[in-house]
């Protein structure tokens, strides 16, 4: 399960004191404020689709909310053909949904994949999309956490009066960008 490593809260406020910090996850923005609790923090959420500033900001932005009833309804098709499948965990991120398969056997996994494109194929606003022991299930929007950094680093600059359009902001902004998944290569697109 994902967690917060010891120390690591003490060093987010420490540099959220210094500069505008974001916590850019395929998680939704509900999970990682329970898990992280700095305040001051930005986070990007769901890879992306669901962006909050900190308490009193104006900064909140929400990509294709307007699909959230296709996400819940293959949702709920993947419980109930994944409920079949033992090891599998089904995690709802919100705008993405998550299936992991690190317990999952190997003789199992066509199974897997089998009912993972018999939802997508009922639900065609979707994409899927890999990572290490995990198939999620996303939007079919030009959008990932490299578009939402983009649209962060922008959106932070206007906030602090910083020139903000490409060239400028350039010269101005030193994003910092720490993965360790596939998914995680979108921000460097």
């Amino acid at each position: 399960a994902a967690r917060l490593p010891k120390g690591v809260g003490r060093l987010l406020r420490q540099l959220t004191d210094r500069h505008p910090v974001s916590i850019v996850s395929g998680r939704s923005v509900e999970k990682l404020r329970k898990w992280v609790q700095v305040e001051g923090l930005y986070f990007a959420g769901s890879h992306g689709f669901e962006i909050s500033g900190p308490d009193g900001s104006f900064l909140n932005y929400s990509i294709a909310s307007q699909l959230l009833p296709e996400i819940r309804t293959a949702l709920n098709a993947l419980q109930g053909l994944l409920a079949k499948v033992p090891g599998v965990t089904i995690e709802d991120n919100k705008f993405t949904l998550s299936v992991h398969t690190r317990n999952v056997s190997t003789e199992d996994m066509p199974r897997v994949h089998s009912y993972v494109e018999a939802v997508l194929d009922e639900q065609p606003l979707l994409r899927r999309s890999f990572g290490h022991h995990v198939i999620e299930l996303r939007p079919q929007v030009h959008w990932h956490k490299g578009r939402a950094m983009e649209w962060l680093i922008k959106s932070m600059c206007e906030q602090l009066g910083l020139p903000s359009d490409g060239a400028a902001r350039n010269t101005t902004a030193m994003p910092i960008f720490i993965g360790d998944d596939v998914t995680d290569e979108d921000a460097f697109a």
